[in-house]
């Protein structure tokens, strides 16, 4: 027998997804990020997250395009699709999480200096 189909339900599946593939990909940087100690380092990631955003959203719209022109090629069509979904979800998900792990990091990092200068 199906099963009633509910909009409620899959907005909150893909909800749900969307929410721990970012949670993943905050992970992620945050393991890479985890031992440094100098605020350069976070805020030269916000900036590397902001350019890298719009290369990746570029390169994104490029691959599109080169799918759509190798679309009689199928081998050739189906790897340009593979990159610009790649590339789609790295502009989506991991620029916006080295944006927030970027600001958070100098952020926190600048208040830690300033109470130790005005203790020292």
């Amino acid at each position: 027998m199906l099963k009633r189909f509910s909009l409620k339900k899959l907005f909150l599946m893909v909800g749900t997804s969307i929410r721990r593939f970012f949670t993943a990909a905050i992970t992620l940087i945050i393991a890479v990020t985890r031992t440094w100690k100098r605020t350069k380092l976070f805020l030269i990631l916000l900036g590397a997250s902001v350019g890298g955003f719009i290369v990746f959203v570029v390169m994104h719209n490029v691959f599109y395009g080169l799918t759509i022109l190798t679309s009689h090629i199928s081998a050739l069509s189906h790897l340009m699709e593979v990159f610009h979904v790649a590339f789609f979800i790295i502009a989506v998900f991991l620029c916006p999480a080295a944006f927030l792990m970027g600001a958070v990091g100098s952020i926190v990092l600048t208040i830690k200096g300033r109470r130790r200068q005005a203790t020292g």
